[in-house]
């Protein structure tokens, strides 16, 4: 069982995670062949409408994926047991337990001692390849001592 102090932490958490699922890169319009990729591509943001949607998917039943995206905190360090105690596990068994006709994938994409930066190189293979409808992402804690700018470098992608 979650207690009110994990929930108080995780739903804040899970808001602002659910915002990375949103943007996507799709091809300008009318884009002529450019020299480059990321001149003939836009990033666009397609509202999903974050968390309620997410919600609405496990409401209905229907199928969703959750990528936990981070460090070693996501990969469990520090829990009695990473695969039943983190807080990533803990999550995703409230996900499965509050919406038991919900199918739930939780991906651990975590490698622990890794930084933002780190995982802003990871982002396409190790979490949207998993065409996920959540993305956790925690890099609090490896992210502590780097310079505030390298910081804003991993964040910004």
């Amino acid at each position: 069982m979650i207690r009110h102090q994990t929930l108080a932490f995780l739903i804040p958490l899970l808001a602002t995670a659910a915002l990375l699922s949103r943007a996507v890169a799709v091809p300008a319009p009318n884009a002529s062949p450019a020299p480059s990729r990321s001149s003939a591509m836009l990033p666009v943001v397609h509202p999903r409408d974050g968390l309620p949607n997410v919600f609405h998917l496990l409401r209905a039943g229907r199928p969703v994926t959750v990528v936990w995206f981070g460090g070693s905190i996501t990969a469990g360090a520090g829990a009695s047991d990473g695969e039943k105690t983190s807080y990533r596990a803990l999550t995703g068994d409230w996900f499965k337990t509050a919406f038991p006709k919900a199918v739930v994938t939780n991906v651990n994409a975590a490698i622990g001692g890794t930084g933002s930066d780190l995982g802003a190189f990871r982002t396409r293979r190790d979490a949207l390849a998993a065409k996920p409808d959540l993305v956790v992402v925690e890099y609090a804690v490896n992210d502590g001592g780097a310079p505030g700018a390298m910081i804003l470098r991993g964040m910004e992608g």
